[in-house]
């Protein structure tokens, strides 16, 4: 009795057939990672181009990210961003704690290698505070807080709130004087209350 014929062995010869398979499955992943990099690239510009401004603030006062805010009037402050209030961002610096308000702010430094992508999220109740720059002005009164405010042309002063009114701030001056200076809260850009933290 004769043996079978040998039936032809898979993987002889130059052409092995798992060889074209496997690296069909490997170009496959090769694609299928560019255009995941694509995808993620376009998802960041879409991004960057529906964000908010005050959105992107938000982002970074959950971060508790460091910035040095430019305010107009050439002047900036530096500290953490701690929340977004109503018009206002509440900052720690090393001075006390700073509020200043949104329509002030020129624009926004972080560190250089913070890797925010600015958010076109809405502001929810929940991530924005619904604290005003009066309302803190109006504590600042009750307490006779002592302040630093920057005004928006630059300028300065520096004394205890006396009162908070409807649009003006009454103002008892830290020199020699003690002068009393009323101020146009439209004027005011930022607010440290001194010492607090």
């Amino acid at each position: 009795m004769t043996p079978p014929p040998a039936s032809p062995d898979p993987f002889a010869g130059d052409d092995d057939p798992f060889a074209s398979i496997l690296e069909g499955l490997a170009d496959a992943r090769v694609d299928e990672a560019a255009a995941a990099r694509e995808r993620a690239g376009w998802a960041v510009r879409r991004a960057e181009e529906a964000a908010t401004f005050a959105a992107a603030l938000v982002d970074l006062a959950e971060r508790r990210s460091d910035v040095r805010l430019q305010l107009r009037g050439r002047r900036e402050i530096v500290g953490t961003l701690r929340a977004v209030g109503g018009d206002a961002v509440a900052l720690a610096t090393p001075t006390g704690r700073a509020f200043v308000r949104l329509g002030h702010v020129v624009a926004v430094r972080t560190g250089p290698r913070h890797g925010l992508v600015p958010s076109r999220a809405r502001l929810a109740p929940g991530r924005a505070g619904s604290r005003t720059m009066h309302d803190v002005l109006c504590d600042a009164a009750a307490e006779r807080s002592e302040v630093h405010l920057v005004f928006e042309d630059g300028s300065e002063a520096r004394g205890n709130v006396r009162a908070m009114g409807a649009d003006v701030l009454t103002l008892r001056e830290n020199s020699a004087t003690g002068a009393t200076v009323l101020v146009s809260f439209d004027a005011v850009a930022a607010v440290t209350l001194l010492g607090e933290r």
